[in-house]
């Protein structure tokens, strides 16, 4: 098989894909094969991206501007309206603090000889005179007294040091800074955190990466790559989870043979 390119995304969805979570059949399309599969979209998810190039000036690929969210009739939805004040917000944090913005969408390679490390980061920043990473979060998930206080996908500041999906980011940005030979060391990281439910509602937050941390993301990747080449290698399948709903929702549903869409049967094994 060919090098993998290891990314934030492969690394959670193979997490998810040990979890029982995600199906193996997509993770085989999407990080394996490498095939061609549908976008799926959200107004949250569109929100998210017009706030990355209202801000930092992100597109999307090609070089994409993404649209204003607007409603069925055409005018700007309620979340637009979130997504303009939060960008004020930025913009005048920005402005307060004298942080310069030095490039946006910028797209990172590293061969680290067995596996590819990939990943686009959001912006680089100028604090003080230092270069530092920028990662950009537009998210229903900061509000400490909402809904979301219990997911792992929340961001508080106090939990980020414990948050292994939050903390994955700062790890494998900081390490592929550290090995890429335009950059060649540990760069500060900064996530920007905006809510996309309380306008008023935004943080910034340094993000301290220890070396250890990256030593044990290393370990974690060279584990991560072994387990999948020796399914390939050995002909394994990757444990699919055809049910209807999710199949339904699944990216590769135009291009997978082992999508259902009738109710199946689940067994309830009582061995221990």
């Amino acid at each position: 098989m060919d090098k993998l390119r290891v990314s934030k995304s492969l690394i959670l969805d193979w997490w998810k894909y040990k979890d029982g979570e995600l199906c193996g059949e997509l993770f085989n399309k999407r990080y394996i094969e490498r095939a061609e599969l549908e976008e799926i979209t959200s107004d949250a998810m569109l929100a998210g991206q017009r706030f990355e190039y209202q801000t930092i000036n992100s597109t999307l690929r090609g070089g994409v501007i993404p649209p204003i969210v607007t409603t069925s009739t055409g005018k700007p939805a309620a979340i637009q309206n979130i997504v303009d004040v939060q960008t004020d917000r930025f913009l005048k944090f920005m402005k307060e603090n004298g942080i310069e913005l030095v490039s946006s969408g910028v797209k990172l390679e590293v061969d680290m000889d067995k596996y590819i490390l990939v990943g686009v980061v959001d912006g680089f920043l100028n604090i003080d005179g230092q270069l530092s990473i920028l990662e950009m979060k537009f998210t229903s998930m900061l509000n400490p007294v909402g809904w979301g206080k219990d997911s792992p996908y929340a961001y508080f500041t106090d939990r980020l040091k414990d948050n292994r999906i939050h903390m994955l980011q700062p790890r494998l940005y900081v390490l592929i800074c550290k090995t890429h030979p335009d950059y060649g060391q540990a760069l500060p990281f900064y996530y920007y955190i905006a809510s996309s439910k309380m306008m008023y509602s935004a943080e910034c937050v340094e993000v301290p990466v220890q070396d250890s941390s990256i030593e044990t993301l290393l370990t974690e990747i060279d584990e991560i790559v072994n387990d999948i080449e020796a399914t390939v290698n050995l002909g394994l399948e990757f444990n699919a989870l055809p049910e209807a709903t999710r199949c339904s929702k699944c990216p590769a549903k135009a291009i997978c043979n082992k999508k259902v869409d009738s109710v199946t049967i689940k067994r309830i094994s009582h061995e221990n």
